[in-house]
């Protein structure tokens, strides 16, 4: 099947770019499938990354309505661009995905060194980025995180601007579903600056080594 753009196959696509006090997600990119309001009040402002993000003050979250499949119990990719602020004494969580059967995933900024960090299965496993970031508003951050279950080490990957920062050895089945909170937690909202755009896809995506030469052989 032929990949026609970033969105194939996704499993969560939520833009977080309208200019509206609600904004939306989709578990599926085909024009068949419906747009479900995320629960929350949505604060647009202009200065996103390409016009309206969505922007968070440390003390608002947004959710999805329901538990969504944000991967398979092997396989993921999760993907979402931040322009953080640090806001309060607390670490700032950014995205969590939490359900009935514990927390799947989050990615959070680290209030002291603001490293970036990824955890998945009730914070079981942690990557963090060796590069700090000057949460200052104004530089924007694409993360990526990966994880196969079956690769025979170096399964869960984390990318910040398309760099491999930081990987772990983790083999264990992970928590497929649960709801989609942006700016904090389920308990809190933990998160300052912008959030706009995030997928969740249920299978690893390959991310290029060197980005000025790849070559795949097939």
């Amino acid at each position: 099947q032929y990949i026609t753009n970033k969105y194939h196959r996704l499993a969560f696509w939520a833009p977080l770019s309208g200019n509206t006090t609600t904004v939306q997600y989709k578990t599926d990119y085909s024009d068949s499938s419906s747009w479900v309001d995320l629960n929350g009040t949505n604060v647009p402002k202009l200065t996103g990354f390409q016009g309206y993000g969505s922007h968070f003050d440390g003390s608002l979250t947004i959710s999805s309505s329901a538990q969504v499949t944000i991967a398979d119990a092997d396989e993921m990719t999760a993907v979402v661009h931040l322009i953080p602020e640090l806001t309060g004494s607390n670490d700032m969580t950014a995205v969590c995905v939490s359900g009935t059967s514990g927390e799947a995933m989050r990615i959070y900024i680290n209030k002291d060194t603001k490293a970036v960090l990824a955890q998945l299965n009730n914070r079981a496993v942690t990557v963090s980025s060796s590069t700090y970031y000057a949460c200052d508003t104004q530089e924007p951050l694409s993360i990526v995180l990966t994880y196969n279950k079956n690769l025979e080490a170096n399964n869960l990957k984390l990318y910040v601007n398309s760099k491999l920062e930081d990987t772990a050895d983790y083999s264990t089945s992970m928590t497929t579903s649960g709801a989609v909170y942006f700016g904090g937690t389920a308990a809190a909202a933990r998160y300052g600056g912008y959030i706009e755009e995030c997928t969740f896809h249920t299978k690893m995506a390959y991310m290029a080594p060197n980005a000025k030469s790849c070559r795949i052989s097939t």
